[in-house]
C-alpha cells in the first residue's frame, strides 16, 4: 500500500486512481460506495456513510493517507471516472493494472486472467498487476487489520454480520485464532520480562 502511495505519476488520471485505490484500501468500502463520497461525507475525522448493498450505516475514521489525498484538493475527493458506475469499474480495473505495474507489483498471485482467444478465464499464478483488480481493497482493509484492531470493529465498517463471515471473508478459521492468542501470550511474556529488566536496571542506577 505504501509503495502505491508513495508512486509519483504523470497522467492525472492514473493519480486520480492511484488516490482512489489507497481511498478503497483505507476505507474497507465497496467500490460501488467509496466511489461515491463526496465532502458531505466528511466531520470531523470520520467519513460517514450508507453503504448501498447492505444498506448498513458505516462510520470510518479517516486513514493519514487519505487525508492527505483530501487536502491535495482542498478537502474533496478525487474526479470519478465516469457516472455510470459499472463503466466506472472498468476503467478504475484498466488503470489499476498500469498504476500497479509502473510501481513493479509483480510478485507472482494465484487468480483468474481473461484470455481473448478462448473467450474465458484461465486461472494459475500471474503477476499481481495482471490480475489486480478493485475488489482487493476491501479484502486488504480486512486483511490488513485483523489481529490489529479488535474484530468488530472492523466487521463494523465491512458490514459483515458474523464473526465467523468475516473469518471467511479473510481466509482464517478458529484455528488461526488459536495461534493468535499463542502469539499474544508469547508478546505479554517478553514484555513482563523487558519490565522486570527495566526495573532490575532502575534500582541498580539509584
Amino acid at each position: 500500500i505504501d509503495l502505491i502511495y508513495n508512486t509519483q505519476f504523470e497522467q492525472d488520471y492514473l493519480d486520480n486512481t492511484r488516490d482512489w485505490f489507497i481511498i478503497g484500501l483505507r476505507t474497507g468500502l465497496r467500490i460501488s460506495d467509496f466511489l461515491k463520497l463526496t465532502k458531505q461525507h466528511i466531520d470531523d475525522e470520520f467519513i460517514y456513510k450508507e453503504t448501498e448493498k447492505t444498506e448498513f450505516p458505516v462510520i470510518i475514521p479517516i486513514h493519514p493517507q487519505v487525508k492527505e489525498i483530501l487536502k491535495k484538493r482542498n478537502g474533496d475527493f478525487p474526479p470519478r471516472f465516469s457516472d455510470n458506475l459499472e463503466s466506472a469499474k472498468t476503467f478504475f480495473n484498466r488503470y489499476l493494472r498500469t498504476i500497479t505495474k509502473q510501481a513493479n507489483l509483480d510478485r507472482l498471485e494465484y487468480g483468474k486472467k481473461w484470455n481473448e482467444e478462448t473467450k474465458r478465464f484461465d486461472y494459475g499464478k500471474y503477476p499481481l498487476h495482471e490480475i489486480i483488480s478493485t475488489h482487493v481493497c476491501r479484502r486488504s482493509f480486512a486483511t490488513h487489520n485483523y489481529a490489529k484492531i479488535p474484530t468488530p470493529i472492523i466487521m463494523a465498517v465491512t458490514g459483515h454480520k458474523t464473526e465467523k463471515e468475516f473469518l471467511n471473508y479473510i481466509g482464517k478459521d478458529y484455528n488461526d485464532l488459536s495461534k493468535q492468542m499463542l502469539e499474544y501470550w508469547k508478546e505479554q511474556k517478553e514484555k513482563e520480562t523487558e519490565n522486570i529488566e527495566k526495573t532490575k536496571n532502575t534500582k541498580i542506577v539509584n
